[in-house]
């Protein structure tokens, strides 16, 4: 008896502990945007997939990944298990799966944290793309 309900706890919280530790994918994911609107941007190009990493949003592009920064105003929401990017007027401008095409630049970490006003977390560390929008042809 000790030992099923030793199992039991034991598998309890092994699904505790996954559950909290991966994301949803029917949950928005959170998303970098700057705390105020910007005065001017970069001008480079990237282009690339929309992807979904765990909690955040990525560009992918020839195995290069950039975490992105979006606009002041920009926010996500959820159709189904496909992100959704809005601009600040709440018009859907990418989706996860799309290969879009992003004006900006890259930044560092300490640049970005200054910018969207809060440390970016550890499991977050990598390559950031300040991005001006996306760009229609």
């Amino acid at each position: 008896m000790k030992k099923m309900l030793l199992l039991c706890l034991l598998g309890t919280l092994f699904f505790i502990f996954f559950a909290s530790c991966s994301s949803s994918s029917t949950t928005a994911p959170a998303i970098f945007t700057l705390k105020e609107p910007a005065n001017c941007y970069m001008e480079a190009l990237a282009h690339g997939k929309l992807v979904r990493d765990g909690d955040y949003l990525k560009l992918t592009s020839f195995g290069l990944e950039l975490y992105l920064v979006w606009p002041y105003g920009y926010s996500v929401e959820m159709d189904g298990s496909t992100v959704l990017v809005l601009d600040e007027s709440g018009t859907v401008v990418a989706r996860t799966g799309e290969t879009i095409k992003l004006g900006g630049g890259e930044s560092p970490q300490y640049w970005v944290e200054e910018l969207i006003g809060w440390d970016i977390p550890e499991d977050c560390a990598g390559t950031y793309w300040l991005t001006s929008g996306v760009i229609r042809d």
